[in-house]
């Protein structure tokens, strides 16, 4: 099995690229070695160091665009794929969100070291109205500093790295084995915390038809859109008579919720994971008629129910 080295000795800079590219439209092979390859064979005199980190930013910017125009275009539906299509799908869009709400078009360069953001960032630029120019100029330069980084680690450690995959291929079918079973255990780990963060939001759900039944028979129950701040900015509209507590803020403020009614909490996330999370925390403050609504906000218009607009300055 050649190593990254020896394929970049053999096309150049194109296999940056590719690799790369790849990895910023979502494939899930790393980059990171291509790069540190290039850098090591820019100190080796074997690649010049511009052309490598232009096409090296270039590749990510133009997968970061793909992300940011299907933001722009089907919004919510790409966030919600990526993170089913994720190990962590319940907790990546939310703490991205989060991350964005702070640092907005600063996120893009930030994101570029955090993993588990840099596929979510670019589509929620798209989304939340960061301009085209604006999100090349911090993307491009946030994937410049991340191939630079990299590349420059290669750069001066070109000998010490040279050492380490000759040695690696003089292995073979061992480092192989050895590779592919930390990628398994990896992988493993990751599924089974999936699992386990899945078994402990599970509970009983309402569905919209039993919430809109409920409220057209004048049933005393009370309904709260737990979705964030900035989710609340992309859809200003809640279920009628809903009361928003924004779920950054539920910790500090489940006691506004009254301990003798039925209680039922609505998001807009995959699992309904944060209406579950937060169900959980008042089920432990003694609200024991408390369920989340099954699709949230998203199935409740997609049956066609009324709703209001956000109360002014959610």
């Amino acid at each position: 099995m050649q190593n990254p080295i020896d394929l970049m000795l053999r096309h150049g800079e194109v296999v940056l690229f590719v690799a790369v590219f790849q990895e910023e439209a979502g494939f899930p092979l790393p980059a990171v070695p291509f790069i540190l390859a290039g850098g090591a064979l820019a100190g080796a005199g074997k690649l010049s160091v511009a052309p490598m980190l232009a096409l090296g930013a270039a590749a990510a910017t133009l997968g970061d665009m793909l992300w940011y125009l299907l933001g722009r275009r089907r919004g919510g539906k790409i966030l919600s794929f990526l993170c089913r299509i994720s190990l962590e799908p319940d907790s990546c869009v939310g703490t991205a969100k989060s991350f964005f709400e702070r640092h907005r078009s600063r996120g893009l360069i930030l994101a570029k070291f955090v993993p588990a953001f840099g596929s979510v960032m670019p589509p929620l630029a798209g989304m939340f109205g960061i301009g085209i120019t604006e999100f090349l100029l911090f993307d491009g330069f946030g994937s410049l500093l991340y191939v630079g980084s990299y590349g420059a680690f290669g750069y001066f450690f070109s000998s010490k790295l040279r050492i380490l995959t000759d040695a690696a291929e003089s292995m073979g079918s061992i480092v192989a084995l050895l590779v592919g079973a930390g990628l398994l255990g990896y992988v493993a780990w990751k599924w089974s915390r999936r699992r386990a963060f899945l078994k402990k939001i599970d509970m009983a759900r309402i569905t919209v038809k039993e919430l809109r039944s409920m409220q057209e028979a004048g049933k005393d129950v009370l309904v709260f859109d737990v979705r964030s701040s900035l989710d609340l900015k992309l859809l200003p509209r809640i279920v009628p008579g809903a009361r928003w507590i924004p779920k950054e803020e539920f910790h500090n403020r489940h006691q506004e919720i009254p301990r003798d009614h039925e209680v039922v909490l609505y998001c807009s996330c995959p699992n309904d994971a944060s209406a579950a999370k937060m169900a959980l925390i008042l089920q432990k403050h003694g609200i024991e008629r408390v369920r989340p609504l099954l699709g949230g906000i998203d199935a409740w218009i997609e049956n066609g129910f009324r709703t209001e607009p956000a109360p002014v300055g959610a």
